[in-house]
């Protein structure tokens, strides 16, 4: 009986409806500071806001790291510049979400839906992407190093310039992605659907190629 209360109390701890009102009000007043000022005085308080509806707001500059914001919906929001380092958002929403700057460092983003989002210069370091979809997107220049990108949907993204070294993009799908002059250094690349991609100029040095999928693909290795 004890065991079921503290699963039910834990599971209540995922939604904090009062942690939800205090983020509403300071973006309904545009004013940011105050979130992140709350989250200085209450250091050690976790933020879980598990499935919170955040769509169209203006979350810019928002201090989220480690947040609990699992299959939150981030639909046509301003992130940029947040601080999402090591967060939860697994199957979380980013249609149409601007990105731009926002550090997403050791974030988990599995299987998280991308679909005409920017994410110009994000930091998306050592992130979980397993199974993320990504296709279509606007990548220029996010720092994807040590990123798992297992099972990634990326066909026809723009990725030219991008830091994919030691990544794990076993079993990728890459069709028609731009990779022009990224860093695929160390990468796992092992089973990749690579199909027409465009890999000029790319640095493929130490990456697994095993059975990846190369037809028509466009590269010349660096040296």
């Amino acid at each position: 009986m004890s065991e079921n209360i503290s699963k039910n109390e834990n599971q209540k701890k995922q939604f904090d409806e009062e942690q939800y009102q205090i983020l509403r009000r300071c973006f309904e007043k545009r004013d940011i500071a105050g979130w992140n000022d709350w989250r200085k005085v209450n250091k050690r308080t976790n933020v879980h806001l598990e499935g919170a509806n955040l769509s169209c707001v203006g979350l810019e500059d928002a201090n989220l790291s480690r947040a609990n914001l699992k299959g939150a919906n981030f639909f046509g929001s301003s992130l940029k510049c947040a601080d999402l380092s090591g967060a939860n958002l697994e199957d979380a929403d980013f249609t149409e979400t601007y990105l731009e700057g926002t550090d997403l460092s050791g974030a988990n983003l599995k299987r998280a839906w991308f679909s005409n989002s920017n994410l110009k210069r994000t930091n998306l370091s050592k992130a979980n992407l397993e199974g993320a979809k990504l296709s279509g997107n606007d990548l220029e220049s996010p720092n994807l190093s040590g990123a798992n990108l297992k099972g990634a949907h990326l066909t026809t993204a723009y990725l030219e310039g991008t830091d994919l070294s030691g990544a794990n993009l076993e079993g990728a799908i890459l069709f028609g992605a731009d990779l022009r002059n990224a860093n695929l250094s160390r990468a796992n690349l092992q089973g990749a659907k690579l199909f027409g991609a465009n890999l000029q100029d790319a640095d493929l040095s130490g990456a697994n190629l095993e059975g990846a999928d190369l037809r028509r693909a466009i590269f010349t290795e660096k040296i």
